[in-house]
C-alpha cells in the first residue's frame, strides 16, 4: 500500500515537472506563495478525511457532533486554511492559486484517506484524475506566463 501511495506522488510530481519542462514555465513564484499554496491544500486536503470520520458518529444531532473534538478540529484546522487562502490571494496570481490550490487538496485528501485506512473504490481513476488536475495546473500556468510576455511586448 505505501509502494502504490508513493508511485502516486511521483506520478504527479513528474507530470508537474514535465509540464514545466515541456511549455518553459519561467513564471517564478516567491517561497512564501509556494508554502502557502502547499499550506491551504494540506489544511483542506487532510482536514476533509477527519471530518468524514468524525462526523459518521450515529444517533447524534449536528450541534452533539461538532461539540467533538473528531469534528470541531479538523474543522478549524480547515477555516485556518481558508483564512491563509485568502490572504494568499490578495498578494498572488488568482488564476494560478485557485487551481493549484484545489489540485493540491484533493491530492492531499486522497493521500490522508489512503493513510487512514479508508479504501479507495477506483484507485486508477484516482491515479488519472490526479494526473488531469496536474495537466490543468500546467495549462493554468502555461497561460498565466504567456498573458505576462504579451504584456511585456
Amino acid at each position: 500500500r505505501s509502494s502504490d501511495l508513493w508511485g502516486t506522488i511521483f506520478l504527479f510530481l513528474s507530470l508537474v515537472k514535465w509540464i514545466h519542462s515541456t511549455f518553459n514555465i519561467d513564471a517564478p513564484m516567491k517561497a512564501v506563495d509556494v508554502a502557502s499554496l502547499l499550506l491551504v491544500g494540506a489544511l483542506w486536503g487532510c482536514t476533509n478525511p477527519w471530518l468524514r470520520q468524525g462526523s459518521e458518529r450515529a444517533n447524534q444531532s449536528v450541534f452533539q457532533k461538532f461539540l467533538q473534538i473528531q469534528v470541531w478540529f479538523p474543522y478549524a484546522m480547515n477555516q485556518a486554511g481558508s483564512l491563509v487562502y485568502y490572504i494568499l490571494l490578495r498578494s498572488s496570481d488568482l488564476t494560478m492559486a485557485v487551481p493549484i490550490c484545489n489540485g493540491l487538496a484533493l491530492v492531499f485528501s486522497c493521500g490522508t484517506s489512503y493513510l487512514l485506512g479508508e479504501t479507495v473504490d477506483k484507485p486508477f481513476q484516482a491515479i488519472v484524475g490526479a494526473a488531469f488536475v496536474t495537466i490543468g495546473v500546467g495549462l493554468c500556468m502555461l497561460s498565466s506566463s504567456q498573458n505576462e510576455m504579451n504584456d511585456e511586448l
